[in-house]
């Protein structure tokens, strides 16, 4: 995502609101302008940023951003999913008593993660006894890999 044209769009808003002020405030503008684009990517990388941290908390999902030269990429951290079970290994099956609550609230972290509720528990298991997990695959099959370069 390039947000050059955001930063433009603001120092064109900001030339256009001095324009009337005759040509000394006009160049005063210019001047303040320039010396403001820095500052104005930085508004825009932390707006962009409190906008991905509601949308993933809303979604229950991680979204960050990560910058590749000066433009920001939003990137989508699927939720850790249960490994399958090996294929010859039996499944079993058992009697789980939790109170009402409990239940409750794991139907909501299952569901903010597009998951079952068996899904869920058994990957909370797993995780609990240091069982091996996967990611689940991103959206699309497409996977974000690489290092920041300051």
């Amino acid at each position: 995502m390039q947000t050059a044209s955001y930063v433009t769009q603001l120092r064109t808003a900001l030339l256009a609101a001095a324009a009337p002020g005759g040509p000394e405030t006009a160049q005063a503008a210019q001047l303040l302008a320039a010396a403001a684009d820095p500052a104005l990517q930085l508004v825009v990388l932390d707006l962009l940023g409190a906008v991905v941290d509601e949308v993933g908390a809303a979604v229950g999902v991680e979204v960050q951003v990560r910058l590749s030269g000066r433009d920001p990429e939003v990137v989508v951290i699927s939720p850790t999913v249960a490994a399958p079970a090996e294929a010859d290994e039996d499944m079993a099956r058992i009697t789980l008593r939790l109170p009402e609550s409990l239940k409750d609230a794991c139907e909501r972290a299952a569901a903010g993660r597009h998951q079952s509720l068996n899904g869920y528990l058994v990957g909370a298991a797993q995780q609990a006894v240091g069982f091996p997990m996967h990611r689940a695959p991103a959206p699309g099959g497409h996977r974000l890999t690489g290092y920041a370069r300051a």
